[in-house]
C-alpha cells in the first residue's frame, strides 16, 4: 500500500471518529420529490452571528452542518428535520470539501 492510500485512509477515519464526536444529532435530509436520507450525524448551530457594514448581530437562522461523505450536497429548498423540527435550507455558508454548513430557517 503506497502512501497516498494510507493517508486517504487516515483521514477517512478521522472524519467518521470526528463525525461521532462532533455530532449534536442525527437528524433526516430530504430534497422535494427524492427519498428522505435517514440518520445523518448534524452540527445544529442557534443563533448565527452575522457581522455586516451596520455591525455584528445575531440572527435566527440555525446553522446545520454535516459531512459530505454523509450528504454530497444540499441547494435552497431541502428540508432537514431533527427530533419532529423542520428547517428549510436557505443558502450553503461554508464548503471546504469534507463539511459543508447550511443555513437553515425554521419551518412550520
Amino acid at each position: 500500500m503506497d502512501n497516498a492510500s494510507r493517508w486517504n485512509r487516515l483521514i477517512k477515519h478521522m472524519h467518521r471518529f470526528g463525525t461521532n464526536e462532533l455530532a449534536d444529532v442525527f437528524g433526516s435530509f430530504q430534497t422535494p420529490g427524492q427519498p428522505p436520507v435517514e440518520n445523518l450525524p448534524l452540527m445544529v448551530d442557534r443563533n448565527l452571528e452575522y457581522v455586516g457594514p451596520d455591525g455584528r448581530f445575531v440572527s435566527d437562522v440555525v446553522g446545520i452542518t454535516f459531512y459530505t461523505s454523509d450528504l454530497a450536497t444540499a441547494a435552497r429548498g431541502d428540508l432537514f428535520v431533527i427530533a419532529g423540527e423542520r428547517f428549510i435550507v436557505e443558502k450553503l455558508i461554508a464548503d471546504d470539501g469534507y463539511m459543508i454548513t447550511a443555513a437553515t430557517m425554521g419551518a412550520p
